[in-house]
């Protein structure tokens, strides 16, 4: 095993949880993926 796979550290639901209100994340197999805003959501909701 080299240096680099030792090394490597896992994001939690934790991380997830304690993110600032607006951000939005996906937790896959310990690997944090950052989203963006959902447009058509956005869109449709400007609708109303």
């Amino acid at each position: 095993m080299d240096a680099s796979a030792r090394n490597l550290e896992y994001a939690t639901i934790e991380e997830i949880y304690n993110m600032p209100e607006g951000k939005r994340a996906e937790l896959i197999d310990g690997e944090l993926y950052m989203m963006g805003l959902v447009k058509h959501l956005l869109l449709h909701l400007q609708c109303f």
